[in-house]
């Protein structure tokens, strides 16, 4: 019960920011669509279809990075710029998906039916931990275009919130620990992901529950406590990076003597889907 009112007290919050600064935003958007970009379009030589890939962008992620940047013109217009040079190296050409095969899978990720919410009406999204068996470069792409379909799957739901007076604005995760081995973690590409990644996604998640954990896991914790602590902040974040990067040395080092001393790891058995059905709410 408590943690439930923890999660309505910050959704009630995030709401009132949303409320407050909206038309403020969609201002500022409008100038970045109307002026900016035409002169960016020019710079890059963007295409027509880059041009609207680049304004569908700007048109659903400017609230979260504003408020990542506490609503600060300067900053917020800094990230944009610094955001849109990132996902045109890393995410143009976007994949697409066919009229008979759909978008290729992606280990890991799962989201439930958009029927399925938690018990504040949020969507929510599985992730497991099984090992990849691809290159490391394979895997970055793979965690990027990941992070890229769940912002578009967010956005189809806000849409579809239409006039509702709390539109679909986060997700709720489950981490599903049940195929964890502490030997196949690889703290590089988790640096990586909270360095290079998270910070271009900000402000999509609004609260993390673990599934199947059990003591063995307890130094693995303090990391995703932290991770979801950084990634659902509205600072600016950069010294929060530095201090995630100096956590995930002090987890390789944890890391290191779970795999000296390991002991059986132990498994309550439940399925994550059957935990979910446990957790969620089922709308209309």
């Amino acid at each position: 019960m408590e943690t439930f009112k923890r999660l309505q007290i910050n959704r009630d919050a995030l709401l009132d920011q949303y409320r407050a600064n909206l038309d403020d935003v969609y201002d500022l958007q409008d100038t970045l669509i109307t002026t900016i970009l035409p002169s960016v379009t020019d710079e890059l030589e963007l295409e027509p279809d880059a041009q609207e890939w680049v304004k569908e962008w700007l048109s659903d992620t400017f609230f979260r990075i504003s408020r990542r940047n506490k609503f600060t013109r300067s900053f917020s217009l800094e990230a944009v710029q610094k955001n849109l040079l990132w996902r045109l190296t890393n995410l143009w050409p976007v994949e697409r998906q066919g009229e008979t095969e759909p978008l290729s899978p992606i280990p890991n990720f799962y989201c439930l039916p958009a029927h399925i919410r938690d018990p504040l009406g949020r969507p929510i999204l599985v992730l497991g931990v099984a090992p990849v068996d691809e290159d490391l470069s394979i895997q970055k792409d793979l965690i990027i275009r990941a992070f890229e379909r769940l912002r578009m799957h967010l956005k189809r739901l806000y849409d579809d919130s239409g006039t509702n007076s709390r539109p679909v604005l986060q997700y709720t995760v489950l981490l599903d620990l049940s195929q964890l081995s502490l030997q196949s973690i690889n703290i590089d590409l988790f640096t990586w992901t909270v360095r290079e990644v998270i910070p271009r996604f900000p402000g999509m998640i609004a609260g993390l529950f673990m599934l199947n954990y059990s003591w063995s896991y307890s130094g693995l914790w303090s990391v995703f406590k932290y991770v979801c602590h950084l990634y659902m902040s509205a600072a600016k974040g950069a010294d929060r990076v530095i201090h995630a990067l100096r956590f995930a040395a002090r987890i390789r080092r944890v890391i290191t003597v779970s795999r000296r001393h390991r002991g059986p790891y132990m498994s309550w058995g439940s399925d994550a889907i059957a935990a979910c059905t446990n957790f969620a709410t089922f709308t209309n």
